[in-house]
């Protein structure tokens, strides 16, 4: 057996989280950082305003794999649950996110971890789009602009979101 090969944080990955169900007045698009956060503490890459979702609820982190893939986690720490097709991964746990997986959010405090939520329990849905994964469909809106969401770290890879302008 060969020994484990880590993988390092990818920083000039990007990819899209399209805004399916929201409870709150969201744009369309969210691009997605090498490091993006979703949670009700405002220092979150998007806050998110209700509260069934924990200040730090989950992570989205692109790592770079030793032969140069880029590769999407989601890292969930909410207690209501974060669901990913429908299922719940478990807190503190690391699922591979491709492209066109739905990330839920919702009432999803009993329900077991890989057990399954009911759409209508989800109060928050996303599409993850990763444009630059083999065989993607996602197709940019063609008049869009973008609006810099707050984030707690300085650097320049902060969450984004991008809506069509009127």
């Amino acid at each position: 057996h060969g020994a484990a090969v880590e993988e390092q944080p990818a920083v000039g990955a990007r990819a899209i989280l399209q805004v399916f169900r929201s409870m709150q007045k969201m744009p369309g698009e969210i691009r997605v950082g090498h490091t993006f956060t979703m949670g009700r503490d405002k220092g979150c890459s998007v806050p998110l305003d209700w509260d069934g979702v924990s200040r730090h609820h989950l992570t989205i982190q692109a790592l770079e794999s030793p032969d140069e893939a880029i590769r999407w986690f989601i890292l969930s720490h909410g207690t209501n649950g974060t669901f990913v097709n429908g299922k719940k991964i478990a807190d503190s746990s690391q699922c591979a996110l491709k492209d066109g997986d739905v990330i839920g959010l919702g009432k999803g405090r009993i329900v077991k971890v890989d057990g399954r939520i009911e759409e209508k329990e989800l109060l928050y849905q996303f599409v993850f789009r990763n444009p630059f994964e083999n065989n993607s469909s996602y197709v940019p809106p063609q008049n869009g602009r973008v609006y810099t969401t707050p984030a707690s770290s300085q650097d320049d890879d902060k969450g984004e979101i991008n809506f069509p302008c009127k």
